[in-house]
């Protein structure tokens, strides 16, 4: 069975040693000749450094930044205000969508989004202060806490029949006494 032997490539080829300035002359490319020119020239032959890796590598297309500071007064805005009392127009009307759907549909009913509170971006000190004034603020609202199963525990009734909410314990059926 033959054997094939595959050469790879010796790597890259090295660096010419040789100055810009020669080809730039049109000076044969022959070693030879090229040292007898900087012989007779006097100048010494110079490693060529067109290599940009020097102490610290910078990568050109993301040159360094200074790191974000958010308390400093060039980066205040453009900052959002939220309203204290009304909502989002737009998730409010996906809200009024949904909730006609579901009243429409009452066999396959969709979930209600949570309407956010409406928020305005502000771009200077002045624009800031006006809608401080109109009601909006900082912080957007605190959500109250709703407990999504209070109907259900209301409209639930103990299992064993007694009439009361479910509870632990022995009961009585209503009726038996």
């Amino acid at each position: 069975m033959p054997v094939h032997v595959f050469h790879e490539s010796g790597g890259r080829k090295p660096r010419e040693r040789w100055p810009v300035a020669f080809d730039l002359e049109g000076v044969d490319r022959d070693h030879r000749i090229r040292e007898a020119k900087l012989n007779e020239e006097g100048i010494m032959a110079q490693p060529v450094s067109n290599s940009f890796v020097g102490g610290a590598t910078i990568d050109l297309n993301r040159p360094p930044q200074v790191a974000y500071n958010p308390h400093d007064p060039k980066n205040q805005y453009p900052k959002m205000l939220y309203h204290q009392t009304k909502k989002d127009p737009n998730w409010l009307a996906e809200y009024n969508r949904i909730k006609l759907y579901n009243s429409l549909h009452p066999e396959k009913p969709e979930i209600l989004p949570t309407v956010p509170a409406a928020f305005v971006i502000v771009k200077n000190a002045e624009e800031e202060k006006a809608k401080l004034a109109n009601g909006f603020g900082l912080r957007p609202p605190a959500d109250p806490e709703v407990d999504e199963f209070a109907s259900v525990r209301e409209e639930a009734l103990c299992s064993r029949g007694c009439g009361n909410p479910p509870h632990r314990g022995f009961c009585k059926k209503s009726g038996e006494e």
